[in-house]
């Protein structure tokens, strides 16, 4: 919002008052050609002339520049509008000796209605509000909510349509009474509150599946599954969103959740192993084969058991307490510029930024040969592989079925790539123990299977690096 200004929002039942008053309202026409967060272009018809109006810089520190056009240069601009073109008539008013105005919204805005104060009024504004001609009318000051600033109302419209208070969200979510996202998250929100209300469904989940873990004393495997991959996405949202939370809780919280992360890392492993054992089960002796498996099996179930007095434990319930705390408590973070972003403008800026950073890995890292390059292009994967399940749902995403498919197909790169890599260190210990016990078949055939998996993963930085580059982003 303008700095120079105050801004309230007004109920609709001030159309009655305006349109009893006799002040001859002007009519305005508005429309952007360009906005960005530091960056805006408007033009302008008011009763008087047309305006050209660029805006440059930061919230604060922002300069405009006026040009007065022709109708021409008016009309052939238009072409090139974003979002929706604004029209609204604007009523002056004398009140405490102050020149108020009184912008009344039309066409997609309609029903909405902004008082503005101009600055040379700040020492009569307790005056102005209280006045018995506009109190009535007040709703919020919306000075400070970049969702009420004209270019937004243009992309988004009128954020008031959807009131909704956030907290009533989260009981909803608590009591089990929120049957999908889409019901309470539109593009008008501001971004911090529709990020917290995700986190908060996620964090509703971990608490479900470990309190059914610790009433049952056991857990399954798709439990496991289900809760490390909500760990996952909540992860990957502080990592994209990381400047909406307070700083020192996010530390701590993002340890303690790297932690679990561990915990599964151990026992993900394991079921790799046991996996891997089917795969090759004509290649070993039975009775070898027999014990291995016997062997694994308990140190599943112990791990499994590990899972579950984690759940049990004074650290997890720390955990779910400064998660809540993270997401329930307002911090100087959530009233910041930035948070208060409609959700869509937010979600189109981290866009850029999320795919942006596979494009630069893809175009610095020159074949992606070292497993350092492939760890960061896989980060890269499920940073977007998270923000496109999130979003493109709730209609706040939109990719071409192109791009989408070569993701997929990049992504089932990476996990050949894995899977190999770990099959090779899996196949190096199994054929050292067979060696060590005499059995020459078994290890033979193990080294003739890391062979052939070894001149597949010499050929992998050349497949990846083609398949990186045919993502349109």
């Amino acid at each position: 919002m303008d700095n120079d200004k105050k801004i309230f929002l007004l109920d609709r039942s001030v159309s009655q008052m305006l349109a009893e008053e006799k002040t001859k309202p002007l009519l305005h026409k508005i429309f952007f050609t360009k906005i960005r967060l530091c960056k805006e272009v408007r033009y302008e018809k008011s009763p008087k002339n047309f305006l050209k109006i660029v805006k440059s810089g930061a919230q604060f520190t922002q300069t405009a520049t006026y040009h007065k056009i022709d109708r021409k240069d008016f009309r052939k601009a238009k072409a090139h509008a974003k979002g929706h073109p604004i029209r609204k008539v604007r009523y002056r008013f004398q009140v405490e000796g102050c020149t108020v105005v009184v912008d009344a919204y039309r066409r997609q805005l309609k029903s909405l209605y902004l008082l503005e104060i101009a600055a040379e009024c700040d020492e009569n504004l307790h005056a102005l509000l209280h006045n018995p001609m506009l109190s009535k009318y007040i709703r919020e000051d919306v000075t400070t909510d970049p969702r009420y600033e004209e270019k937004y109302l243009a992309l988004y419209g009128n954020p008031s349509r959807y009131p909704y208070t956030i907290y009533t969200i989260f009981r909803k979510i608590e009591n089990g009474k929120l049957a999908s996202l889409d019901t309470v998250i539109f593009p008008e929100m501001k971004g911090a509150d529709a990020i917290r209300i995700i986190l908060c469904q996620k964090q509703h989940t971990l608490l479900t599946i470990s309190q059914k873990a610790v009433k049952e004393r056991a857990i399954t495997h798709d439990a496991i599954e289900r809760f490390i991959a909500q760990i996952e996405d909540m992860s990957q949202l502080f990592d994209i969103f990381e400047l909406l939370f307070d700083p020192l809780t996010l530390q701590r919280t993002r340890s303690h959740l790297r932690k679990f992360m561990d915990i599964h890392r151990t026992y993900d492993d394991l079921i790799f192993i046991q996996n891997g054992f089917e795969k090759l089960r004509h290649k070993l002796d039975e009775d070898y084969l027999q014990r291995l498996r016997t062997n694994l099996e308990e140190r599943i179930t112990g791990e499994r058991e590990k899972i579950v007095r984690y759940f049990t434990s004074r650290e997890y319930r720390i955990v779910m307490r400064q998660l809540e705390l993270l997401i329930k408590e307002k911090s100087r973070s959530y009233n910041s510029y930035e948070s208060q972003l409609p959700l869509g403008y937010r979600v189109k800026i981290e866009q850029k930024r999320v795919f942006g950073n596979l494009r630069e890995l893809t175009d610095l890292l020159d074949g992606c040969n070292d497993e350092n390059s492939y760890r960061r292009i896989d980060t890269a994967l499920k940073r977007i592989e998270t923000f496109v399940a999130l979003f493109q749902p709730l209609g706040l995403l939109t990719l071409k079925p192109k791009t989408l498919h070569n993701i997929e197909k990049v992504r089932q790169c990476m996990e050949k790539h894995t899977y190999r890599t770990k099959m090779l260190l899996f196949l190096r210990m199994l054929s050292s123990e067979t060696a060590s016990l005499g059995k020459e078949k078994s290890s033979k055939a193990l080294l003739k299977r890391e062979a052939k998996m070894i001149r597949k993963e010499r050929a992998f930085p050349h497949k990846l690096y083609r398949k990186l580059h045919k993502v349109p982003l």
